[in-house]
């Protein structure tokens, strides 16, 4: 347990008091489950220190107030759910939270090129890990994408497909294959509003919901269905859709 900083060593202490227990790491024998258990002491580690120095850094400089916690999660991140909660997704701000990780490498790239900043080209070239493992050798043995078990390249289409999953039916349609939508357009229906007070189906759905929208929750779902509809049909003049 050397390589734990002060406070995940401390943590685990006291887990191993209360338990008479001593997690360990896979590569040191240990389950699946002390694995994930241990990483995620220094991951919320990390969230403690940044939020002490951040509360408490005006006040060593003869100020007031305080600071803000900048996450550094990226959106192909949030999308595979690989990170730990209250740990980057406790930030007060994550200024690259909807970004994808090719876009991030490709503005550093850029920045290391034409900005002044060359050392950010080492940070491209390096694998992307958490380094929450014990090093072996020496050496990383951790990266993201085995964590993971997908390149950030394969989650960047599942980032671009929810914009076009999401989007009109034509849209929809035209999405990459093999992800996109086996309905073609003209078979697709808009539901109008429920006129009943207190039932009303969500466009797109024919699950009733038990509430009563106001009259203007009604004309905007209805908007949006008209929208999508009209939309369809401009693309498709041969087989209108029905509203």
């Amino acid at each position: 347990m050397h390589a734990y900083p002060y406070l995940a060593r401390l943590a685990w202490q006291v887990f191993k008091e209360l338990t008479k227990k001593e997690p360990r790491y896979k590569s040191e024998g240990g389950t699946h489950a002390e694995d994930v258990a241990l990483q995620n002491i220094q991951a919320r580690s990390r969230m403690v220190l940044s939020y002490l120095l951040a509360q408490l850094l005006p006040w060593t400089r003869g100020r007031s107030g305080f600071l803000l916690v900048l996450g550094s999660a990226n959106v192909d991140e949030a999308l595979r759910g690989y990170m730990t909660k209250y740990d980057c997704s406790a930030a007060d701000v994550n200024p690259i939270g909807g970004i994808s990780k090719a876009d991030l490498k490709r503005f550093l790239v850029h920045a290391a090129a034409h900005l002044g900043y060359p050392s950010l080209r080492a940070v491209v070239e390096a694998p992307p890990t958490a380094e929450l493992r014990p090093l072996k050798g020496g050496e990383i043995e951790q990266t993201d994408e085995e964590d993971m078990g997908m390149t950030y390249d394969e989650l960047g289409v599942f980032g671009r497909l929810r914009k076009v999953l999401a989007a009109p039916a034509p849209r929809a349609a035209n999405a990459p294959r093999p992800y996109a939508r086996r309905t073609p357009p003209a078979a697709l229906t808009c539901p109008a509003i429920s006129p009943s007070p207190d039932r009303a189906l969500r466009p797109g759905l024919n699950v009733p919901e038990a509430s009563q929208p106001v009259a203007g929750q009604q004309l905007r779902r209805r908007g949006r269905c008209q929208g999508a509809c009209a939309s369809t049909r401009r693309n498709s003049p041969a087989k209108p859709l029905t509203c």
